[in-house]
């Protein structure tokens, strides 16, 4: 195994760093000398990562260093730019939720899905912060964010609170609110508890209905799963299906970023949340009360919510626009971002809020 050069450590440390460290301190990562087997297993010692999985993002790191630059812009720009993310925290009740709060203007809140964390949003805080204030909070047992202690189920309901009084810590009383999969039907959850004060919707990868009996078993028996086994069978199995096999293949930096998120995330948290959402209330009589503007955008390859169910949100939703993303799975945002970010921000540009600095991006 040759030694890998200066430049690749740098590189190196500072992606797995951002990918990783969920609760350990940052000097754990640098104990590393400069062969890249021994950096795998340093690694493998001190964040508890399978040794293959750390030697295939090391090799493709070092790699991809020699690699041109005619990659489709924006594809991995949340991995890279993710190092700058500024996250914070704020005491909720009992438990503290953590959260990116960036940019100045109209309030714009992202909620993430299942099993994710903020840094999925990171290409669309990028972009919007320059006009929008961007927040991004983690949701209860995941990411930083705590949960109590011996409690093994989130209700919705939580949720939707937690982030409306962590909204009220940071004075925002009116948003635009937007979620991915999961993520969006806490948004349902936030409008059913406080229409008054939503602005605008996005709704990405998501639907509104009741689960089938199948799938509400199956998420039961997810949780005890992860509880008992851990995250990381888990992550590889549903991977490609969050992301097409073909995105997949073609930028390695973004199957890591979703695998990391996926593998790190508190299996405590992701099992309370999927027996929470398992016995969440039904979403459909609420769309017919939503007034406000709505973007519907899926990926053209989802398989866990398809382009006909965004369709059906589509048609009951007044005031709504559906947009679908081409060559995206489940998650469009980090897939395509530079397409997503572009019919979000058209989207938003249109609605009767001012944002700042809009002269200088272009929806084009």
């Amino acid at each position: 195994m040759r030694s890998v050069n200066a430049m690749s450590d740098r590189f190196l440390i500072g992606f797995l760093a951002l990918s990783c460290d969920r609760e350990r301190s940052g000097s754990d990562l640098f104990m590393f000398n400069r062969e890249a087997d021994s950096l795998s297993v340093t690694l493998t010692a001190n964040l508890g990562l399978d040794p293959r999985s750390v030697y295939i993002i090391v090799a493709w790191k070092e790699s991809n260093l020699q690699r041109s630059s005619n990659e489709t812009p924006g594809v991995t720009a949340g991995i890279k730019d993710g190092l700058k993310m500024k996250t914070e925290s704020r005491s909720i009740g009992e438990i503290e939720i953590s959260y990116v709060d960036a940019g100045k203007g109209p309030a714009v809140v992202l909620i993430h899905g299942h099993p994710f964390d903020a840094t999925m949003w990171n290409p669309q805080v990028e972009l919007l912060s320059k006009s929008y204030r961007v927040i991004v909070p983690e949701l209860r047992g995941y990411g930083r964010s705590t949960m109590p202690p011996n409690i093994n189920e989130t209700r919705f309901d939580l949720f939707g609170s937690d982030i409306l009084s962590l909204l009220d810590t940071l004075n925002v009383e009116t948003f635009i609110l937007g979620g991915l999969s999961m993520g969006g039907q806490v948004v349902f959850e936030i409008f059913r508890q406080a229409k008054q004060r939503v602005q605008a919707l996005i709704l990405a990868d998501t639907f509104a209905g009741l689960d089938s009996e199948d799938v509400r078993q199956l998420r039961f028996v997810t949780a005890d799963r992860i509880e008992k086994e851990g995250m990381n069978a888990y992550a590889e199995e549903i991977l490609l299906k969050m992301i097409t096999p073909e995105n997949a293949k073609t930028f390695p930096q973004l199957a890591a970023h979703v695998s990391n998120m996926m593998r790190t995330t508190s299996p405590t948290g992701a099992a309370a949340a999927l027996r929470g959402r398992a016995k969440r209330v039904d979403y459909l009589p609420l769309l017919d009360l939503i007034s406000v503007p709505t973007l519907v955008v899926v990926g053209r390859q989802d398989s866990y919510t398809p382009v006909s169910v965004a369709q059906q949100l589509h048609e009951r939703i007044r005031h709504s626009s559906l947009r679908i993303i081409e060559d995206a799975a489940h998650l469009p945002n980090l897939e395509r971002s530079e397409q997503f970010n572009r019919v979000v921000l058209a989207f938003l540009r249109a609605l009767d809020v001012e944002p700042l600095a809009q002269s200088a991006w272009h929806a084009s």
